[in-house]
């Protein structure tokens, strides 16, 4: 691994995978927002399914994983991370799409779609 991508394993193994748990926790919950701390701040944001989604694809692929290519990830990360890994998949409960979320997020609002370019329509 070229040395100069240690600064996002460190960026991942400190805030994003602890963020993703955190979501995912919420969402199993059936909680409206999810509170973490990333970079020695605190936030609370809306959860995200689809990020729980995220975390259980993260997780699937990582138990696939085959040979040395576990050993190898686990060098890269923190034990803390490598047991987010390994954790339970995250429900979630149909239904939430994000189209939803977003209706929800924008007050409900129209979102306009962009109409396909034809052939036809170009000068």
């Amino acid at each position: 691994m070229p040395e100069d991508l240690g600064f996002c394993f460190e960026m991942i193994a400190k805030d994003y995978l602890p963020y993703l748990e955190a979501n995912s926790r919420a969402v199993a919950a059936g909680e409206e927002n999810v509170s973490y701390r990333a970079q020695g701040v605190a936030s609370e944001i809306p959860t995200a399914p689809y990020r729980a989604e995220c975390l259980n694809t993260l997780k699937h692929r990582f138990a696939s994983l085959n040979g040395d290519a576990a050993p190898e990830l686990a060098e890269l990360l923190p034990n803390a991370c490598i047991e987010i890994l390994k954790g339970p998949i995250t429900s979630v409960r149909s239904g939430t799409d994000r189209r939803g979320r977003v209706r929800q997020m924008i007050g409900a609002a129209e979102i306009v779609r962009p109409r396909p370019l034809r052939i036809r329509d170009l000068p």
